[in-house]
């Protein structure tokens, strides 16, 4: 491991490589999502936008399980890499990887099996509601994506290439913002393709995840490990993460509540 990121001292340059990406997506994540929502405004319509905020604190759970896993199991990871222990980092990430996937997918059955009541009970009407539906159609059964996106960004800084990260971002947003355009402006189809946009726009930021089935990549997926132990450590130690995105969850419900 002496060509590892973790075998090397920590300097100031070594900190701005990694921290600096991830500020940039970040800032980049916000104006595309300004972006996207005057997109909807001008082209759906006003209650196409106040379904989009009611669908919204559904969708941030899935984020919120992606960051939970990824940012958890990235230290225990990171950790293994440091110590030489490059297969037991390997199958960790892919024991993780596979229960987040599962997780999401659990959560997204149940929130289409429950969806009208739920989006009743969390702000909308009967004139809002059948653009809750179209539009939570396409987000909430492809909420997986949106995990794998978390886990992609956690995971490419881990293996040492947050500038990957920054690109796909990038590119994830650009993405997203053009198909808005014409899924909406140019081809009319309507709230539908506001989250046809979103989805694929997140499919595009978790491309890099394919590269960690390249055995050639340090950090790779290899035959999953699923040690109870590591991967309830992983959930904790991620839970204020999640807990951060869900409380934001949490606050935009009540505010939809109290708005409609």
């Amino acid at each position: 491991m002496a060509t590892s990121i973790y075998a090397k001292p920590i300097k100031a340059k070594t900190i701005l490589k990694f921290t600096l990406p991830t500020v940039l997506m970040m800032v980049f994540m916000s104006l595309y999502t300004v972006v996207d929502g005057i997109v909807v405004a001008n082209c759906v319509g006003s209650d196409a936008l106040s379904a989009i905020n009611i669908v919204y604190p559904f969708t941030l759970v899935f984020m919120a399980v992606g960051l939970m896993f990824s940012t958890g199991s990235n230290a225990i990871i990171a950790k293994k890499m440091g110590e030489g222990k490059q297969e037991e980092a390997n199958r960790l990430m892919s024991g993780v990887a596979i229960t987040a996937t599962v997780i999401s997918v659990i959560i997204a059955v149940l929130f289409t099996i429950f969806a009208e009541p739920m989006y009743m009970m969390f702000g909308s009407n009967e004139k809002i509601l059948p653009y809750c539906i179209d539009y939570g159609s396409v987000m909430i059964p492809y909420g997986f994506v949106m995990c794998w996106q978390m886990l992609n960004q956690s995971y490419l800084v881990t293996a040492d290439k947050p500038h990957i990260m920054l690109v796909f971002s990038i590119l994830s947003g650009c993405t997203n913002i053009v198909l808005d355009i014409l899924f909406m402006a140019v081809w009319d189809f309507g709230i539908i393709g506001a989250g046809l946009g979103t989805i694929i726009g997140m499919a595009v930021g978790a491309i890099p995840l394919l590269l960690f089935f390249n055995k050639k990549q340090t950090l790779h997926f290899g035959k999953p490990e699923f040690k109870v132990s590591e991967i309830l450590f992983a959930m904790a130690n991620g839970s204020s993460e999640a807990v951060t995105n869900l409380s934001t969850a949490v606050t935009t419900a009540l505010f939809n509540i109290q708005m409609m």
